[in-house]
């Protein structure tokens, strides 16, 4: 089974985007299989997020759909907000631009062993020295760490044959 933690701005996407959508009612399917073989998982950064958008209606949406496809949400514990800190610091250090949520959903990933994280966050989560200093840090703390991946790596892997 993968542990699958979808970014904030994934499910943002559905909203706008069919096959988005679909990608995510794929994974709600899958969450009432009793065999499953993704479990979708949320975190209270992802979820403070979705609830800090201004427009009532999508705010809404977004939560309906939030609720649905995960399987379990990862709280903010001392241990990941430490280090998300330590992720933030170094990339302040680096000049690497990111923030400190984001340095909080990968190090949420890390303690709950996610397989993948799915973001379109290209300029800051995925940016690849981004992606360098939480691999430094989470080997030094012997942490595994996500593999990142875009929406569109997600999709061929959900849909293509023989998975």
């Amino acid at each position: 089974m993968k542990n699958i933690l979808l970014d904030t701005n994934i499910y943002g996407l559905a909203l706008e985007k069919k096959d988005v959508a679909h990608a995510l009612t794929f994974l709600a399917e899958e969450k009432q299989k009793s065999e499953k073989r993704y479990f979708v998982l949320g975190s209270a950064i992802i979820n403070d997020e979705i609830n800090a958008n201004p427009h009532r209606e999508t705010k809404t949406r977004l939560n309906e759909l939030y609720q649905v496809v995960i399987s379990g949400e990862i709280r903010l514990t001392d241990k990941i907000k430490e280090l998300a800190l330590e992720y933030f610091n170094e990339c302040k250090n680096k000049s690497v631009k990111i923030t400190l949520e984001d340095c909080q959903i990968v190090a949420s990933g890390c303690f709950a062993n996610a397989d993948l994280i799915v973001t379109e966050n290209r300029k800051t989560m995925m940016n690849h020295k981004a992606i360098d200093i939480f691999t430094s840090i989470s080997k030094n703390k012997r942490l595994r760490i996500p593999k990142f991946v875009g929406y569109e790596a997600l999709k061929s892997f959900l849909f293509s044959p023989g998975v």
